[in-house]
């Protein structure tokens, strides 16, 4: 996550194992989605509220933004996801960008999730964001005790998650 002139970017990169991605494509219906959550310390003056997304940048395969719809506002969710798990290739730099209004003058926090989920029936593209329904989602960031898994935002931190 960073800030620069004022504007806010989430910038994830990512690849996945000839394992873990076949653990992935489970079905094939199977979606990913790459998830950044915020959370307010503000009450509701959150940057994020009323539509924060300006702009958005993927080569994940038949992409879409996630839609906002049962979002809490004191925690919006930015999405960047995929329709076809299938598609997706082992050892491959995949990247999500997502452009956000400014942020508030305090900082906020955030914690970057994946989301595997299944797409319903034949939803055309242009609103598989509306058919997309989620079967398990998992922190990116280690999360015992002892690491602190939240990051501040602006900010930026790089990891290597587990192989295998």
């Amino acid at each position: 996550m960073h800030r620069g002139s004022r504007l806010r970017y989430v910038y994830q990169q990512f690849r996945w194992t000839a394992a873990r991605l076949a653990n992935l494509k489970c079905d094939s219906n199977s979606t990913y989605e790459a998830d950044a959550i915020f959370y307010n310390n503000n009450q509701f003056a959150h940057y994020l509220t009323g539509g924060g997304i300006l702009g958005t940048a993927t080569n994940l395969p038949d992409s879409y933004i996630d839609t906002q719809v049962d979002d809490n506002l004191k925690t919006p969710v930015f999405t960047i996801g995929t329709s076809d798990a299938d598609k997706l290739q082992s050892s491959r730099d995949y990247r999500t960008m997502i452009l956000t209004r400014p942020g508030s003058v305090t900082g906020e926090r955030v914690v970057p999730s994946a989301q595997r989920g299944e797409v319903s029936g034949l939803c055309p593209q242009f609103m598989v964001q509306l058919c997309v329904f989620p079967k398990q989602s998992r922190v990116l960031l280690d999360t015992t005790p002892s690491v602190f898994y939240e990051m501040a935002v602006p900010g930026a931190r790089s990891w290597i998650g587990p192989t295998g």
